[in-house]
C-alpha cells in the first residue's frame, strides 16, 4: 500500500502538478458516496497499514482519480469474454478478463491483490484489485458468481453523477448478498450508476451484461445460451437511441479487440485452461486483445480455480479460489 501510494502521489503531484489537498478532497468526495459501513473498513486499513485515513481514501479512489482530477477520457479500456459451457472442457462457463489502464497503474499492478471478505451474514467474496481498492473491479463470490466492470463512457457519456451512491461499491455489496445470478440480476436492475459502465456477470451456465449510463439509464444484454459473449467499451444493446456510433477510434480499439476475441473463440470447438490461456495471451497484432494498456489479466474456471497474470511479470499463476472461499 505504501509503494502504491508513492506511485500515485508522484504521478499526480509531480507529473501532473496537482496539489495534495486537491487529490485528497477528490478521494474524500468519492468515499462519501460509499455506504457508511465501509468507513470502518477504511479506518481498519489505516490502522493496519500505518497509513493515514486520508491516504487510504486516495488508494481506494485510485481508479477514479484520472477522470475526476484531470478529465482524461482514455482510462479503463478493458475486455471481458465468457465461453459457454459447450466450449469448455468441464462443461461450465470459462471467463477471461483483460484489465487495461494507462500509467502509472502498470506499476501499482505489480502488487495485484486478492482480498477475501468473510463478513457475518454475507456470502464470502473475493476482490481482485490493486492494493487499497475496496470495491469490485472484478469480484467472485462463494457461489461462483463473477462480476466485473468495463468503461462504457464512449457510448453512455462522460458525465459523473456525484450525487449518487457509487455503483463500484454497490457491485461489491450486491455480490456479497447474491446467492444466484437471478438474485444479482434483480439487484442490478434496480440500480442507478454514477459512471457510464458496462457491468458483466456470469455463473457456471451463462453470462449477462448491464449497460449503465449516468445520464441515459440502463439496458441489458443477455446473450443466447451456447453463445460466446465478449464485451469491451461500447454498448451492444441495439435499442439505445441517440448514442455515438462506435468506432475503433472512439472506443480505444474496442471493436477490433472484441472481434479478435470472438474470432479466436470461434476457431476452436473446446477449450482447456491451457488453450484458453493461449487465446488470452495473444497480442492485438496477433489477432488477440492484449495491447500496450493491458496491465493484468485473469481467467476464472467457474466454481474452481482463478488464474492471474500481471503483464510486466509474465506467466499465469493458479490460485485455488474455491478452497479459499469455502
Amino acid at each position: 500500500m505504501n509503494a502504491s501510494l508513492s506511485i500515485i502521489l508522484n504521478y499526480y503531484q509531480v507529473e501532473k502538478n496537482i496539489p495534495y489537498p486537491k487529490i485528497l478532497a477528490t478521494a474524500e468526495a468519492f468515499t462519501q458516496r460509499y455506504s457508511y459501513s465501509y468507513d470502518l473498513f477504511l479506518q481498519g486499513m489505516a490502522a493496519g497499514s500505518g497509513l493515514t485515513y486520508g491516504n487510504c481514501q486516495i488508494l481506494n479512489a485510485m481508479e477514479t482519480l484520472g477522470s475526476l482530477l484531470t478529465e482524461e477520457k482514455s482510462l479503463g479500456q478493458c475486455a471481458f469474454i465468457a465461453l459457454p459451457p459447450e466450449k469448455s472442457y468441464a462443461n461450465t462457463t470459462m471467463i477471461g478478463r483483460n484489465y487495461d489502464f494507462p500509467p502509472p497503474y502498470d506499476l501499482t499492478a505489480q502488487e495485484l491483490t486478492l482480498t477475501i471478505l468473510k463478513e457475518n451474514n454475507k456470502i464470502p467474496t473475493a476482490i481482485i484489485s490493486m492494493p487499497g481498492q475496496i470495491y469490485c473491479p472484478s469480484c467472485i463470490n462463494q457461489n461462483g458468481l463473477f462480476l466485473e466492470l468495463n468503461n462504457g463512457e464512449p457510448s453512455g457519456g462522460f458525465t459523473v453523477a456525484t450525487d449518487r451512491k457509487s455503483l463500484l461499491i454497490n457491485m461489491l455489496e450486491q455480490l456479497q448478498n447474491s446467492p444466484s445470478l437471478e438474485a444479482l440480476t434483480s439487484q442490478l436492475l434496480a440500480t442507478q450508476s454514477d459512471y457510464s459502465l458496462i457491468i458483466n456477470s456470469a455463473n457456471g451456465m451463462s453470462a449477462r451484461s448491464f449497460e449503465f449510463s449516468s445520464t441515459l439509464g440502463m439496458k441489458t444484454n443477455f446473450p443466447p445460451s451456447g453463445e460466446t459473449f465478449v464485451s469491451t467499451n461500447f454498448y451492444l444493446n441495439t435499442t439505445w437511441a441517440d448514442i455515438p456510433v462506435p468506432s475503433d477510434k472512439t472506443t480505444w480499439m474496442g471493436i477490433t479487440r472484441r472481434d479478435n476475441l470472438l474470432n479466436l473463440a470461434d476457431a476452436q470447438d473446446t477449450f482447456t485452461v491451457s488453450s484458453f490461456q493461449q487465446l488470452m495471451d495473444k497480442n492485438i497484432s496477433q489477432g488477440g486483445a492484449v495491447w500496450g494498456l493491458t496491465i493484468y489479466q485473469m481467467i476464472y474456471d467457474t466454481g474452481k480455480d482463478l488464474y492471474l497474470k500481471i503483464t510486466k511479470n509474465g506467466g499465469w499463476v493458479c490460485l485455488p479460489l474455491a478452497d479459499w472461499l469455502s
